[in-house]
C-alpha cells in the first residue's frame, strides 16, 4: 500500500494526517485545506478498496487516512507481545521445516522464503538458517 500512497502522492497525509481549519483561516490556507482533505479521502478510499469485509466494518465508519491506517496497523502488526509469540513460533517452523523426496527445490525454497518474509514482517533483524536447511 505505501508504493501506491507514494504515487498517488497521499503518503505523508496518510502517515502523519492534517490540521483542521482555523476558524480565522485565509483563501490560502483554505485552498490548501481543501488539496489536503481531497487528498486524503482518495487515501482513504484506497485503504477500503483494499480490505476484506471483515476489516472494513472496523473502518468503515472513520473519516480520515490516518485513523483508518493507524488501526489497520495495529491489526496486522499487533503488540509486542504478540510479534515476539509469532517470531517464536515461525522460528520454530523454520527449524522444522524439511525439504520433502517429491518436493522441487524451488517450491521448498519458495516455502521457505515465505516463513522468512513472515519473520521479517514481525520485525526479525537477521535470520541465519541451519546448513541441514539448504
Amino acid at each position: 500500500m505505501r508504493s501506491l500512497f507514494g504515487v498517488q502522492d497521499v503518503l505523508e497525509l496518510v502517515e502523519d494526517g492534517y490540521e483542521d481549519l482555523a476558524a480565522n483561516a485565509t483563501e490560502v490556507q483554505r485552498a490548501a485545506f481543501r488539496e489536503q482533505k481531497k487528498k486524503d479521502c482518495k487515501a482513504l478510499f484506497y485503504i477500503q478498496q483494499n480490505v476484506d469485509s471483515n476489516l472494513f466494518e472496523k473502518i468503515s465508519k472513520i473519516t480520515r487516512s490516518k485513523e483508518a491506517w493507524d488501526i489497520l496497523a495495529k491489526y496486522y502488526e499487533g503488540s509486542d507481545n504478540v510479534k515476539q509469540v509469532k517470531l517464536q513460533s515461525l522460528r520454530r517452523k523454520c527449524e522444522l521445516m524439511l525439504m520433502e523426496d517429491d518436493q522441487r527445490i524451488s517450491d521448498y525454497v519458495s516455502k521457505l522464503q515465505s516463513v522468512v518474509n513472515q519473520m521479517k514482517a514481525c520485525g526479525e533483524e537477521y535470520i541465519i538458517l541451519d546448513q541441514q536447511q539448504w
